[in-house]
């Protein structure tokens, strides 16, 4: 489950304690606040950090430019949003998903997920770079 928005978070972690979200194992999110608060709750779920996603193609595409732009600085927040926020895992945009930087990550004792992921042959590419998770439009593809 992906939680988009902050205030949402305490009204997940009441539906979990009244047992109404069971198959949820993941929660991830790109608010720091928010995994903060998933962790704090105790919920026995995995928690994950989403690098970066926006509202809308044009402001992703923006966000993956300037990203790769200051890719130094780019991978220490990334980094920094992680141990800020006690996750296990990050979620990477397919952009910025390097070889090099995912060694990093799995070497800081992250699992890596990386999305969205369509085309075979680069699905084959991030599994041969040891990510954990590729998300995928075409399941049958992994």
């Amino acid at each position: 489950m992906e939680i988009k928005n902050p205030v949402a978070a305490q009204m997940v972690i009441q539906l979990f304690r009244k047992n109404e979200l069971k198959e949820i194992n993941m929660i991830s999110s790109n608010y720091v606040s928010v995994l903060k608060t998933i962790k704090k709750s105790g919920l026995p779920v995995q928690r994950a950090l989403v690098y970066y996603a926006t509202k809308s193609d044009f402001r992703q595409s923006l966000f993956i430019i300037i990203s790769k732009l200051f890719w130094p600085v780019t991978k220490k927040i990334i980094i920094h949003r992680a141990s800020k926020s006690g996750v296990q895992w990050i979620n990477l945009n397919k952009d910025l998903a390097t070889k090099k930087f995912i060694r990093r990550l799995k070497k800081l004792k992250f699992k890596v997920t990386v999305w969205v992921v369509n085309q075979p042959r680069y699905i084959k590419k991030l599994q041969s770079y040891g990510v954990d998770a590729i998300m995928s439009d075409y399941p049958d593809r992994l």
